[in-house]
């Protein structure tokens, strides 16, 4: 039997490739959960690699700004990551909430790609796609 050896970066390209996907057939539970990992395995390498800043943190500290009451885990754990966190761990009120998955999986999207971006200084096909079907909708 023959390994092969993958990037971690290689690992969520094919997350967020399948994301993209599946949002375009309007799955957009399964492409919260895909764009999530991808957009977190991504942030941790722009850490460790480089230094640098994922997509989560840049938001997280513009809405600081303008919320300065919240702490950064609270815009986390109750805007920006809930219902990526609703749909990975058990909690007994998720069907209580008010939520837009659709809405939520193109932020999830936006921002793995935007990590990817960032670490590889590449774009692939299926982002390209997605972008160009986001100006679209967001112009019509």
């Amino acid at each position: 039997m023959s390994s092969t050896k993958i990037e971690y970066y290689e690992i969520a390209q094919i997350q967020i490739d399948t994301a993209i996907e599946l949002y375009f057939l309007k799955n957009y539970i399964c492409a919260i959960t895909l764009a999530g990992a991808a957009e977190e395995l991504l942030g941790k390498l722009l850490i460790h690699q480089s230094g640098g800043q994922s997509a989560l943190k840049n938001l997280t500290l513009k809405l600081q700004c303008q919320f300065p009451n919240l702490t950064s885990k609270e815009i986390n754990d109750n805007y920006l990551n809930f219902i990526r966190n609703r749909l990975k761990h058990f909690n007994e009120d998720i069907c209580e909430q008010d939520i837009n998955i659709k809405t939520d999986s193109i932020q999830l999207i936006c921002r793995a790609a935007a990590n990817y971006c960032k670490l590889t200084k590449a774009i692939t096909p299926r982002i390209q796609e997605f972008n160009s079907h986001l100006s679209e909708t967001l112009t019509d």
